[in-house]
């Protein structure tokens, strides 16, 4: 799979389509106090547009999504199926500084 068909997939996925992982879950939990809330993370997913997408794996990408003006959060996503329905794994989840994502030109 590639980028532009996970893009399509992730265009169409519906809220019950995102399912998160166990690993998914604890990191969540861990990172708490920096992370938004699950129901702000999904809403991010389905409702805004992604910063940056680095294809991992066949299937597995890690997705950038704007949080703030400091820091970006990043999602791992796998798409564990896509017939009947679309699903898509939340594999794990973290924040990260927006300049990593950011170079500036010397």
């Amino acid at each position: 799979m590639d980028v532009e068909d996970f893009l399509q997939y992730l265009s169409k996925v519906e809220k019950k389509g995102l399912v998160p992982t166990s690993h998914f879950l604890l990191n969540h939990e861990k990172r708490k106090k920096h992370m938004p809330a699950l129901d702000e993370i999904y809403d991010l997913i389905l409702n805004t547009k992604l910063v940056g997408i680095l294809k991992q794996d066949e299937g597995k990408f890690k997705i950038f999504y704007r949080n703030n003006n400091k820091y970006d959060l990043i999602i791992i996503m796998a798409v564990k199926r896509t017939n009947p329905d679309l699903v898509i794994n939340l594999v794990t989840c973290h924040i990260q500084e927006i300049k990593k994502r950011l170079r500036k030109d010397d």
